[in-house]
């Protein structure tokens, strides 16, 4: 490897970071031209750490990948690397002014991982922040960005001719093509003309049943259905599992009417959109079973109707298209429920600018509760939810009473923009883990205390893990002793200010949690717990730019890292002298 890096300093470098990249999966790819002559993966931390890109092009000759702002090389951020025919490579960030060679970056934010040519083809690795507070640089956000990319036919770098291109990418809430699916159907559960009430918001639920099968197949996206004309209508849809044997006819309003009952029964989360939403693709090797006798078939389905206007005569039959395909994938994808049981001795205290509640999942119990091996769980997206006080949401991931990373983070929540998100690389939950649900509400709008409960005026604090391979265990979730003794309570909530507010808070994260584990169809396992200090999630801003955090494994290096180029200065200084 010495002989291709032509600096000691840098072959070390790449040399550490190959072995941080070993542990980073990729999971998504997608090509950026229709010859599919380059190609772009990525994976990243899901806590506002580095994201990592692999860029494959079919040359030999230098490749050039970046962000612009509006298609134009114009105000573009990119990278520029190749592989000499001496094995010596180039790499560097730059930034266009115009229709010429971008310059180089001042202040380098891309870092290096790999460089290399395999036959007719060029691979280049490298990482970054997603804000680099670099006003040369172009923050990566989670809504779509413009990738674009040229190459050359050699390492001068020069005009790429008609070897370029653009495409519009969601970095960080991706969703790929099902076109890659062989064999594929869908099916739809919406609405069925629905005469909207001319009111300003609206909730509407229907309880909605699977087709039939003859065999099992995989779910392996799903896909918003907006009817025509009401796209400024529909708002948001959510489609929760339901315990039902036989299917029950029924739609209405969701919270408020007699039929709410029968809705309150159908709790779990299966799929979800908001508005600026777009499709959800499953990972390639998983897929959400449906056709068996252990899948769910019935469900309710439930839809947001935003009618600032209050206009009358709207009817809708917007919903979700769900594509599956007989051809089933290695893993089924399953969904763990975690965060607080829902009781309404509960209580949230009005008033409060910022109060938080924790839900605990100790998953040392699985064993008990499932027949044979226990799989790890394989964590790559979650679906967070709180009702209309919640503002903020954060899952974290412990092992051996220590954060390892984090399982899902939403610092800006908004009940009505709820999605599945990307953990953007695969957690792997073990048992023995723990998993601690931190939910924040503002009551400050209130004057009583808020339950937790049912209906949105209620409160939750949940955390919906979608992982792989499926378990039957459904629910992991807790509740402090504390809140069953009367006394306390009575004299705890008596008063609210700013210091009694602070004060409860702690009582309902210090009290003993009663952990809840549920298999559906094996029983339930109830064991003591204690909420854990959860570390400050990073926001990418340019007030501290951390260096590694959570899950992300060049944290994991970086001492060793700086250790090794360390010795190897005081090397060159020596020999120097």
């Amino acid at each position: 490897m010495i002989s291709k890096c032509g600096d000691l300093l840098l072959c070390i470098f790449a040399w550490c970071c190959s072995v941080c990249f070993s542990a980073t999966t990729l999971l998504f790819t997608e090509y950026l031209d229709s010859a599919n002559l380059v190609s772009i993966s990525w994976g990243f931390d899901n806590n506002g750490g580095p994201i990592t890109f692999q860029v494959v092009a079919n040359t030999t000759g230098w490749v050039g990948f970046g962000f612009s702002p509006s298609g134009s090389m114009t105000g573009s951020d990119v990278v520029i690397g190749g592989v000499n025919p001496d094995g010596t490579v180039y790499f560097a960030d730059r930034h266009a002014t115009g229709n010429t060679l971008p310059l180089v970056d001042a202040k380098q934010d891309y870092t290096l991982i790999d460089l290399k040519e395999s036959g007719s083809t060029t691979t280049m690795t490298f990482s970054r922040q997603l804000q680099t507070c670099d006003t040369d640089d172009l923050p990566i956000t989670a809504t779509p960005m413009i990738l674009i990319y040229a190459y050359g036919s050699n390492d001068i770098i020069s005009y790429h001719g008609a070897s370029r291109g653009a495409k519009v990418i969601n970095l960080l809430n991706y969703a790929g093509s099902v076109q890659s699916a062989v064999n594929y159907s869908y099916f739809d559960l919406t609405a069925t003309k629905f005469t909207v009430p001319h009111l300003t918001t609206f909730y509407y639920c229907k309880i909605v049943q699977l087709p039939s099968f003859s065999q099992k197949n995989h779910i392996i996206r799903i896909d918003p259905l907006i009817q025509k004309g009401n796209e400024d209508l529909v708002h948001h849809m959510l489609l929760y599992t339901c315990p039902f044997d036989k299917m029950i006819y029924l739609d209405g309003e969701c919270y408020v009417s007699p039929k709410s009952t029968t809705f309150h029964l159908c709790q779990v989360v299966f799929a979800a959109w908001a508005v600026g939403g777009g499709a959800f693709e499953f990972p390639a090797n998983v897929g959400i079973s449906v056709g068996t006798s252990q899948d769910p078939l019935y469900f309710r389905l439930e839809i947001h109707y935003n009618n600032p206007l209050a206009t009358s005569g709207r009817v809708d039959s917007s919903g979700l298209r769900f594509y599956y395909t007989p051809q089933v994938r290695q893993y089924d994808a399953g969904i763990l429920q975690t965060g607080v049981h829902v009781d309404q001795k509960y209580v949230i205290p009005p008033g409060a600018n910022i109060f938080k509640s924790y839900g605990l999942c100790k998953t040392n119990t699985f064993p008990s509760l499932l027949s044979g091996p226990v799989s790890d769980l394989n964590v790559f997206a979650s679906l967070l939810h709180t009702h209309l006080a919640g503002v903020a949401v954060r899952v974290g991931h412990f092992r051996n009473k220590t954060q390892i990373g984090f399982l899902g983070v939403n610092e800006n929540y908004d009940f009505n923009l709820q999605r599945p998100t990307f953990l953007g690389q695969t957690a792997v939950v073990t048992v023995g883990d723990e998993i601690v649900v931190e939910c924040t509400y503002n009551t400050t709008n209130r004057n009583h205390v808020t339950t937790m409960g049912l209906s949105t005026t209620h409160e939750m604090c949940l955390a919906f893990l979608m992982y792989y391979p499926r378990s039957a265990i459904a629910k992991c979730i807790s509740v402090p002793q504390v809140i069953y003794n009367s006394s306390i309570m009575s004299q705890t909530t008596s008063n609210w200010s700013n210091n009694s507010i602070a004060s409860f808070q702690q009582l309902l994260k210090t009290s003993t949690q009663h952990v809840v584990v549920i298999n559906l169809t094996a029983g339930v396992n109830v064991q003591e717990g204690s909420i854990l200090d959860m570390q400050p999630s990073l926001a990418a801003d340019c007030k501290s730019i951390p260096i590694g955090h959570g899950n992300s494994i060049l944290n994991n290096y970086s001492s060793l890292l700086y250790l090794i180029l360390l010795i190897v200065v005081i090397y060159y200084l020596e020999e120097t002298l």
